[in-house]
C-alpha cells in the first residue's frame, strides 16, 4: 500500500491477493526497505544483504508487494550479520518514518489524543503487517500495551519485536508535550547479553526480560494527552480513508485468511464457534462454510490449526504452564489438551518441550 497527494487530493493502492504466499504471514515490502536503509546508514551494503538473504530486490520496488515472514527472519539475519548490531530492532523503531505507515500514521498524527492514536494504529495495523502486533488494553487506571504474535515464533522475530516497542515507546514520548514516559517495559524472550542498550533505550523506565508477554505499562489518564500539532479536520478525513482502505484490505483476502484472524481475536479462553465467526464476518454460517470449501479448507481445520500453532509457541516460549495454555486455547481440561496436541504433532507437550530443549 503506498500514499500521495496529487492536487490536494488522497489516493492510495491496496494490496491484492496474489501478493499473499500461501496465506502465511507477511508484511509491506516498504517495511523491508526502511530496514535495509537503516543498515546502510550503519555501513553495511544492501545489496549483500539482499544476496545472503536470497530476496529478490525486484521486490521490494513494487509498492503493493507483501514479503513472507520466513523471508523476514532472513534480512534480519542478514542486517544482524553485516550491522554486527543485534539492537537493530531497536534502532529502527527509533527512527521509524511516520510517513512509512502512510494513511495509518497520519491518522494516528493527527488524533485527538495518544490514546486514540494506539486505538487507531491497532485497528488497522495488519494493512502494514500481519506477524505481529500491538493491542491497546485499558486494566483499571492502567494502559497495557503488549505485542500480540500472529505467526510462529522464532528467534529473528526478536527484532520485529524491538522494532514496535522501541517505536510505540518513543512515538508516545515524541508526540506528547509531557514526554509521557510508561512505569514499566517488558519483554517475554531472556535477558540479552547487550541487556546495557534496552537500559539506555528505555532509561529511566526499568526493562524486564523473561516476561509472560512483551509490554509497555502506562498511567492510563496520561495517554489522554493530546497528540501535539493534530488537526481535527484532517483527522476525520484520514480516519475515513484509512477505514475504506482497511474494509477494502480485508475484503480481497482469501476467507481462509480473515477466519484465522478472526479466530485468534476471538480465542480468549474458549474456542469460538463458527457462528460466532461469521457472525462477526457478518454472513450467515452457511455462507461461511460454502466460501471456505471453495477455498479447499474447513471452519474446525482452521480452528485446529489456529490452536496448534499457538500451543506450539507457548510451549516453546516455556513462559505458562500446561493448564494455563488449556485455558488460553480453550481445553475444559489440561488431559483433553495434552491428548489433542498428541494427535498433532505425535508428542505430548512434555515431550514436545524436552525435544525442543535439546536443539536449543
Amino acid at each position: 500500500m503506498f500514499f500521495l497527494q496529487t492536487n490536494g487530493t488522497f489516493s492510495y493502492k491496496i494490496f491484492t491477493t496474489q501478493h499473499f504466499m500461501n496465506n502465511q504471514p507477511t508484511l509491506a515490502a516498504v517495511l523491508i526497505r526502511f530496514r535495509l536503509q537503516m543498515a546502510a546508514r550503519l555501513g553495511a551494503d544492501p545489496q549483500a544483504i539482499l544476496a545472503a538473504a536470497k530476496l529478490d530486490p525486484a521486490l521490494l520496488e513494487d509498492p503493493d508487494r507483501r514479503i513472507g515472514v520466513a523471508q523476514e527472519r532472513a534480512v534480519w539475519r542478514a542486517i544482524v550479520q553485516a550491522t554486527g548490531r543485534p539492537d537493530i530492532g531497536l534502532l529502527c523503531g527509533e527512527n521509524l518514518p511516520i510517513q512509512i505507515t502512510s494513511l495509518i500514521g497520519y491518522t494516528m498524527m493527527n488524533a485527538p489524543s495518544l490514546w486514540v492514536a494506539g486505538q487507531k494504529m491497532q485497528a488497522y495495523q495488519r494493512i502494514m503487517g500481519d506477524s505481529m502486533g500491538m493491542e491497546f488494553e485499558e486494566r483499571d487506571k492502567l494502559a497495557y500495551i503488549k505485542v500480540i504474535m500472529w505467526s510462529d515464533w522464532h528467534a529473528e522475530l526478536r527484532h520485529t519485536m524491538d522494532l514496535m516497542m522501541a517505536a510505540t515507546f518513543h512515538w508516545i514520548r515524541a508526540n506528547s508535550a509531557l514526554q509521557v514516559m510508561p512505569f514499566e517495559v517488558g519483554f517475554s524472550y531472556p535477558r540479552p547479553t547487550n541487556y546495557d542498550t534496552y537500559a539506555h533505550f528505555f532509561s529511566p523506565v526499568p526493562v524486564a526480560f523473561h516476561c509472560s508477554e512483551s509490554y509497555l505499562l502506562y498511567n492510563r489518564r496520561e495517554l489522554d494527552a493530546p497528540v501535539l500539532a493534530a488537526n481535527p479536520q484532517l483527522f476525520a478525513v484520514f480516519n475515513r480513508q484509512v477505514k475504506e482502505l482497511y474494509a477494502k484490505f480485508t475484503a480481497e483476502q482469501p476467507y481462509t485468511w480473515r477466519v484465522r484472524q478472526t479466530i485468534l481475536e476471538l480465542l480468549q479462553g474458549q474456542a469460538p464457534s463458527i457462528g460466532e465467526v461469521s457472525a462477526r464476518l457478518t454472513m450467515s454460517t452457511r455462507k461461511l462454510q460454502a466460501l471456505l470449501k471453495e477455498e479447499g479448507a474447513s471452519f474446525q481445520h482452521l480452528l485446529n490449526e489456529v490452536r496448534r500453532d499457538l500451543s506450539i509457541q507457548y510451549l516453546q516460549e516455556k513462559q505458562a504452564s500446561k493448564s494455563e495454555i488449556a485455558y488460553l486455547l480453550g481445553f475444559a481440561e489440561v488431559s483433553v489438551f495434552s491428548r489433542t496436541f498428541k494427535k498433532w504433532t505425535g508428542l505430548s507437550p512434555s515431550e514436545f518441550q524436552a525435544k525442543n530443549a535439546s536443539r536449543s
